[in-house]
């Protein structure tokens, strides 16, 4: 009886000072929740308190010179801003926590009714969102818990909810998304490499490369430009060869997490290996025809291309949908002149072969006409002379046939000139 009447009495003191302490907590939470509520309301304060990845990007310096040496990416952040298309994971020290999409007609495939979990990358692969589904939010209702969680998430569940409508409101306000207590969670950032396409003034296309940091990938259709400098050919004569990737992020968990943080690298060797095994393949003459798109060989040069990377990006999430044939052009440094000099010597003499056989075939279009019309020998004398004038000038005497032209041959060639070009 001692013991359950210090109990009581323990209880009874203790009760006090429980209710005084929710009682307290309720308080402070509220008056936390009445300023976090207000603060949107408060024009530029969600802006200010964002993630911007490049934040101390130099500003003395060419886009083209920089790149991730020179600066330290920027991880200060409450909040992001998601456009469509876009995909942001969330990490919390490092450790993958969730991802994030606002896009029309996409959804997470995990999300619906299925076996899939969160730690699984096939849960954040992204479909069409089914008939009679509602897509991804970035901020869903906190109800998907399994388990031992679902039990701890009863206990604080009144929080829970309170702090989704916040972030729900925040978001109806402003757009931003909040991610978490900067510097413990928030979004991830790795370095990014791309070429950026410039069109001169004159037509003519280059392309600069740039170096910076992103925080998130596409899941829309996205451009990558391709160079190749030296794409060896069958006759040692390299091509450089420009081509224009499309594609899209299918699952943005794979792009982030199989990759070490270098898809970009892994996305421009597997598009740099399909072109190089093509052009390995084939002379330099084949290679080049593949520029122009009539031709059943550029046709070719990018299916092919395409099929053969789309094959090495699945294991990074990424599906390549179409190649564009930007440029192709023999490489004519000193070394190639030299390794490639029979394979040049070839290619003219292909040419001068495809001259010839235009010009034998005018030729003997010429010889039958003379055949079936006897009387146009003259004629076709007189053409000879007409070109041989107009050759030779307007100025000074002409001769033909080693004497001077008589005055009916000047006539006659006169007018053989007015029928062909009018008086």
């Amino acid at each position: 009886m001692t013991f359950v009447t210090e109990l009581q009495t323990s209880w009874a003191e203790l009760w006090p000072i429980l209710l005084m302490t929710l009682n307290y907590t309720g308080w402070v939470l509220g008056f936390i929740y009445l300023v976090l509520f207000v603060l949107p309301l408060v024009p530029g304060t969600i802006a200010a308190l964002t993630n911007k990845p490049n934040r101390n990007r130099p500003k003395n310096k060419p886009e083209a010179e920089i790149n991730t040496h020179d600066y330290k990416p920027d991880r200060f952040g409450f909040f992001t801003f998601l456009q469509p298309g876009r995909v942001k994971m969330i990490e919390r020290n490092g450790r993958f926590i969730r991802a994030i999409m606002d896009y029309d007609g996409r959804k997470f495939d995990g999300e619906l009714p299925n076996e899939l979990t969160s730690d699984q990358p096939g849960y954040w692969k992204v479909i069409d969102t089914p008939k009679g589904r509602y897509d991804s939010h970035p901020i869903p209702f906190p109800v998907r818990k399994l388990g031992l969680r679902i039990l701890i998430w009863l206990l604080y569940w009144p929080l829970s909810i309170l702090h989704w409508f916040w972030k729900r409101w925040v978001y109806w306000l402003t757009g931003g998304i909040f991610t978490g207590i900067s510097s413990f969670q928030g979004v991830r950032v790795y370095p990014m490499e791309r070429l950026r396409k410039i069109t001169l003034s004159d037509g003519s296309v280059v392309f600069i490369r740039i170096e910076d940091y992103s925080d998130h990938f596409r899941v829309a259709d996205f451009q990558y430009p391709v160079v190749v400098l030296r794409a060896d050919t069958q006759d040692k004569l390299p091509a450089e060869v420009t081509f224009n990737e499309i594609g899209r992020t299918e699952n943005p968990y794979l792009t982030a997490y199989n990759t070490d943080d270098e898809w970009p690298q892994r996305f421009r060797a597997s598009v740099t290996d399909a072109i190089s095994n093509f052009t390995r393949s084939r002379p330099l003459n084949e290679v080049l025809s593949a520029k122009d798109r009539t031709k059943a060989s550029a046709r070719e040069f990018t299916r092919t291309v395409t099929e053969d990377a789309a094959e090495s990006l699945k294991e990074i999430g990424i599906i390549l949908r179409e190649s564009q044939n930007i440029d192709i052009s023999p490489v004519l440094d000193d070394t190639s002149k030299v390794v490639g000099a029979v394979a040049l010597a070839i290619i003219e003499r292909d040419a001068l072969k495809e001259r010839a056989v235009g010009q034998a075939a005018q030729l003997r279009e010429t010889g039958r006409a003379l055949n079936e019309n006897p009387e146009a020998v003259v004629t076709s004398n007189n053409e000879a002379m007409v070109r041989a004038a107009e050759a030779a000038g307007k100025n000074g005497f002409v001769f033909l046939g080693g004497g001077k032209v008589s005055a009916g041959q000047a006539a006659l060639i006169r007018e053989i000139r007015n029928l062909r070009t009018g008086p």
